[in-house]
């Protein structure tokens, strides 16, 4: 049951799914804050055209690991695609 405006309705089916969709579908919430979502963006942007080890990757990574910790999932996801994607120097 999910309260909204004041009114309760029922959600339809949440056992057995995932936090992240529960998150955004019955808590109308996403799954992170605006400006950590928009640097790992940027940063993936980055390492699709192999800057991901740049002055600029570095400091952004070094930005995003002080934000979410640097045991994020993403962080090996982006060293995946470093590797995959290479350094265009």
């Amino acid at each position: 049951i999910t309260i909204e405006n004041g009114r309760s309705y029922r959600t339809g089916h949440t056992y057995g799914r995932d936090v992240n969709s529960l998150l955004k579908q019955v808590m109308g919430t996403e799954e992170r804050p605006e400006i950590v979502q928009e640097a790992l963006t940027h940063y993936f942007e980055l390492i699709e055209t192999g800057e991901g080890r740049s002055r600029e990757g570095v400091k952004l990574r070094k930005r995003l690991e002080d934000m979410v910790g640097a045991d994020d999932p993403e962080f090996a996801r982006a060293d995946v695609s470093i590797a995959f994607f290479g350094e265009r120097l």
